[in-house]
Protein backbone atom coordinates (compact mmCIF):
# COMPACT_ATOMS: atom_id res chain seq x y z
CA UNK A 1 0.00 0.00 0.00
CA UNK A 2 1.18 3.50 -0.84
CA UNK A 3 -0.41 6.60 0.67
CA UNK A 4 -0.24 10.21 -0.48
CA UNK A 5 -1.65 13.28 1.30
CA UNK A 6 -2.97 16.39 -0.44
CA UNK A 7 -4.06 19.64 1.27
CA UNK A 8 -6.32 22.11 -0.54
CA UNK A 9 -6.82 25.47 1.24
CA UNK A 10 -10.37 26.85 1.26
CA UNK A 11 -12.53 29.45 3.04
CA UNK A 12 -13.53 26.81 5.61
CA UNK A 13 -11.01 24.54 7.31
CA UNK A 14 -8.60 23.24 4.66
CA UNK A 15 -9.65 20.20 2.67
CA UNK A 16 -7.21 17.34 3.19
CA UNK A 17 -7.31 14.21 1.04
CA UNK A 18 -5.42 11.02 1.72
CA UNK A 19 -4.98 8.85 -1.37
CA UNK A 20 -4.40 5.16 -0.71
CA UNK A 21 -3.19 2.80 -3.43
CA UNK A 22 -3.58 -0.97 -3.13
CA UNK A 23 -0.89 -3.41 -4.05
CA UNK A 24 -0.43 -4.01 -7.79
CA UNK A 25 -3.21 -1.59 -8.72
CA UNK A 26 -5.89 -3.55 -6.88
CA UNK A 27 -7.63 -0.37 -5.67
CA UNK A 28 -7.28 3.35 -5.03
CA UNK A 29 -9.25 5.30 -2.39
CA UNK A 30 -9.68 9.02 -1.71
CA UNK A 31 -10.32 9.80 1.97
CA UNK A 32 -11.18 13.50 2.39
CA UNK A 33 -11.51 15.44 5.64
CA UNK A 34 -12.20 19.09 6.44
CA UNK A 35 -13.59 21.44 3.83
CA UNK A 36 -17.33 21.23 3.19
CA UNK A 37 -18.84 17.73 3.28
CA UNK A 38 -20.62 15.91 1.80
CA UNK A 39 -17.84 15.00 -0.63
CA UNK A 40 -18.32 13.83 -4.20
CA UNK A 41 -16.02 11.76 -6.38
CA UNK A 42 -15.49 11.60 -10.12
CA UNK A 43 -12.88 9.12 -11.35
CA UNK A 44 -11.69 8.53 -14.90
CA UNK A 45 -13.92 5.68 -16.03
CA UNK A 46 -17.07 7.15 -14.46
CA UNK A 47 -17.00 5.82 -10.89
CA UNK A 48 -18.44 8.14 -8.24
CA UNK A 49 -17.43 6.06 -5.19
CA UNK A 50 -14.60 6.89 -2.75
CA UNK A 51 -12.73 3.72 -3.80
CA UNK A 52 -12.13 2.21 -7.22
CA UNK A 53 -11.24 -1.46 -7.66
CA UNK A 54 -8.69 -2.62 -10.23
CA UNK A 55 -7.33 0.88 -10.76
CA UNK A 56 -5.27 -0.24 -13.77
CA UNK A 57 -8.48 -0.58 -15.85
CA UNK A 58 -9.70 3.01 -15.23
CA UNK A 59 -6.47 4.93 -15.82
Amino acid sequence: MVQQNVVVPSANPPLSVSIEYGRCGSYVCAMPSGGCPPYSYSWIGGSTQACVSDWRRVQ
